[in-house]
């Protein structure tokens, strides 16, 4: 990977921090609210819901000369962000924002998300890293090297289902793409599978802090499932826990998801739940079962996307036109910036 100068990205991350306080709060009531559930989280549970925020937790691990106020300035400002997702997301619920704040710390914990942020940079990134992580071998309960998570993300992304961050909406929402899974439903490693989602999840919210300047707090999420086989879908059952995983770690941070040439049964379960979907979810879910059609594409994502930010998949005119390579983008591109933001050498 080509490490950066700390002090290159502290620049950025500071930049982050600085605005930090700009919480997109409806009225002073939401704010109040939220404030109130900070009050009742642990000194440990307020610094783990600040460091959802990529930046603030980048910047707690260097000698950033910030000061002490300003650390806790930050800390409070970012765990509130965090704490409104959270509201939003329960109904604007008190007691069930508290709750289901503590349930997606105990998952961060539990998926040791650190490990996962940290074990593909250089060490000249992140010099804080252990060898070892907190997770553990299904099989014999031995703990995983950052070598062995390492090996299981990029395997997954590379040989499994090819995931990057590659482009951004004009609302600076970066884009998700995830492609078709290839490998058969017997072949998933459950640990992988679960990794490998967090850690592309986690690079693409950090991409939008670092290119909205913390602005932007939704992705927008492309799944492609062109040449689709049921064969290669992962377990049900752990498919359901990545499900509720994601849902809890990480409420309100969808924009829109658009399912590229989805199969008929997708369809078709689609058009059955559609009457029991709240409004606002189904403004955030769009179908794009003709790829072909210039007309039909630019109906789906001319309003989103700017050519220059879209691949031609997504647009017959997009710019961003090097071949896909996975192994490049989780090697090559730092965790903060976007697929094409380093060259692809061939």
């Amino acid at each position: 990977m080509l490490a950066q100068e700390p002090k290159q990205l502290m620049v950025g991350f500071k930049a982050v921090l600085n605005g930090c306080d700009d919480t997109p709060f409806a009225n002073d009531q939401e704010k109040r609210a939220c404030e109130n559930v900070l009050t009742k989280l642990t000194s440990e549970e307020l610094e783990g819901a600040a460091c959802a925020s990529y930046a603030y937790w980048w910047m707690t691990k260097y000698d950033h000369g910030m000061s002490d106020e300003y650390m806790q300035r930050a800390q409070h400002a970012m765990a509130l962000r965090e704490c409104r997702r959270h509201y939003i997301g329960e109904g604007k619920k008190c007691n069930k924002t508290l709750a289901a704040i503590k349930e997606a710390l105990q998952y961060r914990l539990e998926y040791d998300m650190e490990s996962i942020r940290s074990c593909i940079a250089p060490f000249e990134d992140f010099p804080f890293a252990s060898t070892k992580t907190n997770l553990k071998h299904e099989k014999d309960g031995s703990f995983i090297t950052m070598e062995e998570l390492k090996d299981m993300i990029l395997d997954e992304l590379t040989n499994k289902q090819e995931m990057v961050v590659r482009g951004h909406s004009k609302e600076h929402s970066a884009i998700l793409y995830k492609h078709t899974r290839t490998a058969r439903t017997e072949e998933t490693n459950p640990q992988a599978y679960l990794y490998a989602n967090i850690y592309i999840a986690e690079r693409g919210l950090a991409v939008n802090e670092f290119l909205s300047l913390g602005k932007q707090e939704k992705l927008l999420v492309i799944f492609n499932f062109r040449q689709y086989n049921s064969a290669n879908s992962p377990p049900h059952h752990l498919h359901d826990i990545m499900t509720k995983m994601m849902s809890r770690t990480y409420p309100e941070r969808l924009a829109k998801l658009i399912l590229m040439e989805p199969s008929l049964w997708l369809r078709v379960g689609y058009k059955l739940v559609y009457p029991f979907l709240a409004r606002d979810t189904r403004d955030k879910i769009a179908f794009l079962p003709n790829v072909q059609s210039e007309q039909r594409k630019r109906a789906v994502f001319g309003h989103l996307v700017d050519p220059e930010q879209a691949t031609q998949h997504l647009l017959h005119d997009g710019k961003l036109t090097s071949p896909l390579d996975a192994k490049h983008f989780v090697m090559n591109v730092p965790f903060h910036q976007l697929y094409d933001d380093v060259p692809l050498v061939q």
